[in-house]
This record gives structure tokens, sequence and C-alpha cells, in this order.
């Protein structure tokens, strides 16, 4: 199960997966909902500069094996650092400002490359939840295996 750095969101849900969270802050037994449509949703995380998918005059493209990919977070008052990851563009604007530069990616290939990272979900004004590695991988271990 993921850690609730605080039970609610400031705002209304922006969309089902926004629901699926709060449903599943309030009930715990609903965090297999949520994770699930974690994984099947696109996430938004903000490049850091010169990094792909920084430069939104470069337009769309696919990454290219060996390109790299970083992206910006927030480092926890105990020094740790994250990856700050949201559940829709009106989010990043919260945490990063309105002119950030974002991109979208299927939950199950983010989590994939982020596996031994420390991830902040929807981390505005101190809300959201933090996945741990290890709860990533388990996150991952029971999701349906893919093709």
């Amino acid at each position: 199960m993921t850690d609730a750095l605080n039970l609610v969101f400031a705002e209304t849900p922006l969309n089902p997966l926004e629901v699926a969270l709060n449903e599943a802050l309030a009930s715990p037994a609903d965090m297999g909902m949520f994770e699930a449509l974690l994984l099947g949703d696109n996430l938004f995380a903000v490049p850091t500069p010169g990094s792909f998918g920084s430069d939104p005059a470069a337009g769309s493209r696919m990454i290219q094996a060996g390109e790299g990919l970083s992206l910006r977070g927030i480092q926890l008052k105990d020094g740790r650092n994250t990856v700050a990851l949201f559940t829709d563009p009106k989010r990043v604007a919260q945490v990063f400002g309105a002119d950030a530069v974002f991109i979208a990616v299927q939950g199950h290939n983010l989590f994939n490359l982020l596996q031994d990272a420390v991830i902040l979900i929807n981390p505005a004004a101190g809300r959201g939840v933090m996945m741990t590695p290890d709860q990533i991988k388990a996150i991952l271990a029971r999701a349906p295996k893919r093709i």
C-alpha cells in the first residue's frame, strides 16, 4: 500500500484517477482500484532542463534508446530527493508554475522507469501520496502481466 502525506486534496478531484485516490485514502480497501487506474492512466512529469521532453520546440516524439530522461522533484525535509508526478496538468502548474513544460507517460511505463526512486504524486502544498521503491515494485508485481 502507499503512504498518504495528507488524507485529502485541497480541491475537488479533476478526473476519475483523483476520485479513486480520494476514495482509497478514505478507505484503504479501495487502494487496489487506485493503483490499477494509476498504472493505466497517463501521469504527468516535468523534465529537468536539457533532458528529454524539456524543449517544447522539439515537438511530440518518442524517447530513443540511450536518451536520458531526468525529471524534476521535491526534496523532503529528511533530505531525500523525490520525483514529482501529477494526475492532471493543472496539478503540475500548482507546483512548477503555469509555464512548466511537462510530459505525459502511461503510469505503468513511468513506474517501470522509476522503480528505484521515491515518488510524490500531487505534492502541492504538502498534499499527496508518497511511494517508496519497495511500494512501487509491489504495485508493479500486483499488476496484470503485459504482453
